[in-house]
């Protein structure tokens, strides 16, 4: 058995838990095309499957996906402070 670093205690989990939550309440407070964006590319979607999945410009993708992250930034730090 492997493991990847030591256990983690019970405030490391609900730490976790609470961060995942802000994450899900941003991102539905988001358009839905740009929290879309934002989850394919956290699974590692290319530029261009981003462009296929989501029927976009592969070209716009870029600033698409940049002004994604800025909108989730302002509204997670509205929100709940600077991470």
């Amino acid at each position: 058995m492997t493991f990847l670093g030591p256990p983690r205690t019970p405030d490391d989990l609900f730490s976790t838990t609470q961060e995942q939550g802000r994450v899900r309440a941003v991102l539905a407070a988001m358009p839905r095309r740009e929290a879309e964006l934002l989850l394919l590319r956290s699974d590692e979607y290319s530029y261009e499957d981003l462009a296929k999945a989501l029927a976009i410009n592969a070209v716009s993708v870029g600033t698409l996906l940049s002004r994604a992250k800025q909108r989730f930034r302002k509204e997670y730090v509205k929100r709940y402070g600077e991470p």
